[in-house]
């Protein structure tokens, strides 16, 4: 009886670490994914800076923090975001959005939207869209009415200090919501070790009692 036991603990055990080693492996694997894409954004970026400066833009503000107030049942809500790059040609600033791959088509449904609200949260009656890859820069212009690009005007007049208290927040809510999605499958796997080995235990422990 005691064999059987200690048996089936060991398997139980070599399950458990099983399936510890291939949620560490594949966590590694995302975090490796993640850096790839960073790396290939990064790169991205530097050649649609030079993409931009060959066709006479002029670089003002990388990563720059917006926002905008939208309402939702009549109370506002504050929304923060960070551009790519702030340019400026011929007296006009723009915001310009780098995209790659797939992305960089307007035919792709999300990068229609953050081009929207790009163009919402900076006022500007346009927005760039620069695929560095082909080395293309697109005027993108939503025609909203003249109340709507008003509001939007007034919207995106937040000071600086309310921008980088909304990016950052906005940060930080995503930081914790990927923490707690990484660490919510070892908290699975830990539970159901301590379910597993309190059953073991309690089945020891009968089982001692009926000898």
């Amino acid at each position: 009886m005691r064999l059987s036991i200690a048996l089936g603990i060991a398997c139980v055990l070599g399950v458990l670490l099983g399936a510890a080693l291939m949620q560490r492996l594949r966590v590694q694997r995302d975090s490796r994914l993640a850096r790839a894409r960073q790396a290939r954004g990064k790169r991205g970026e530097m050649r649609a800076e030079a993409v931009l400066r060959a066709a006479g833009y002029e670089i003002i503000a990388r990563q720059e923090r917006k926002a905008y107030r939208m309402l939702a049942d009549a109370c506002e809500v504050p929304v923060g975001l960070a551009v790519d790059f702030v340019v400026s040609r011929d007296g006009q600033e723009l915001v310009a959005e780098v995209k790659t791959g797939a992305a960089a088509s307007l035919g792709h449904a999300d990068t229609r939207r953050q081009l929207l609200e790009y163009q919402l949260a900076s006022g500007a009656a346009r927005v760039l869209l620069v695929d560095p890859e082909r080395e293309q820069i697109t005027e993108v212009c939503f025609p909203f009415g003249a109340a709507t690009a008003a509001t939007a005007t007034a919207a995106a007049g937040s000071t600086s200090t309310e921008q980088d208290e909304l990016a950052t927040a906005q940060n930080s809510g995503d930081m914790l919501a990927t923490e707690g999605a990484r660490l919510a499958p070892r908290s699975g796997i830990w539970l159901v070790a301590l379910g597993i080995l309190g059953w073991l235990l309690w089945l020891a422990l009968h089982a001692h009692a009926f000898r």
